[in-house]
């Protein structure tokens, strides 16, 4: 634990090592690699296989979406170039040498956002909602005091306005509530015992028909 909260960068846990917290306490998140090469980057689509999300990693941009830093379904024959384009737009923002996380992309999931912060009131607090851009258009989430029991937690997925959609929708199989208490029980758990993270964020996450997948993560240090 010590060695992943020493990589932070400028307060920072970025993607890479923000999973890797997530995965010290049990949380399930998809392979990944980070390269700095287009010959390392056309090595990562081999061994993953595609399709392939690709996103610059940098304490500099925080939100690569707008900023021009993801690729998104990319072949894995086209990895290679697609590190190109995003070494090339990491050089007009400054940013040298260009780190690339490529990891599979998942498909059909429900985005959801789950999170843990200290609230300088209450203390630590777990929470679940909409993720992607619902997080903030709709502001569609529920909070619990951390840390929570699986009780808890799957009730909270029942608090938000959208609990349908977590539901058969027309004649969609059901999403796996049961993963998402389990990643909610988990963070709640990290944002207790770990004192020098401050907030952790996954949106989305992506709920699936069987199982959860962190699409991205991030958090924030003492």
């Amino acid at each position: 634990m010590h060695a992943i909260l020493a990589r932070a960068s400028a307060g920072f846990l970025l993607e890479p090592d923000a999973r890797e917290l997530l995965a010290a306490y049990g949380i399930a998140v998809p392979p990944s690699r980070v390269v700095t090469t287009p010959a390392a980057a056309e090595e990562a689509g081999r061994v993953l296989g595609g399709p392939l999300a690709l996103k610059l990693v940098s304490s500099q941009l925080l939100h690569k979406s707008e900023a021009g830093g993801v690729r998104l379904d990319v072949a894995p024959e086209q990895t290679a170039e697609a590190y190109g384009n995003l070494a090339a737009r990491a050089a007009t923002l400054g940013i040298t040498p260009a780190r690339v996380l490529v990891t599979p992309m998942i498909a059909g999931g429900l985005e959801c956002v789950v999170g843990a912060f200290r609230d300088p009131q209450f203390g630590p607090v777990v929470m679940f909602g909409l993720g992607g851009v619902s997080v903030e258009a709709l502001a569609d989430v529920v909070f619990r005091l951390a840390p929570v029991d699986d009780s808890e937690a799957r009730a909270m997925t029942a608090e938000i306005r959208a609990h349908r959609l977590l539901g058969p929708v027309r004649g969609r199989p059901p999403r796996d509530v049961e993963a998402v208490v389990d990643v909610l029980v988990r963070l709640s758990e990290l944002i207790v015992d770990v004192d020098a993270v401050v907030e952790v964020d996954v949106n989305p996450l992506l709920l699936l028909t069987r199982g959860a997948a962190v699409a991205d993560a991030r958090a924030i240090l003492r």
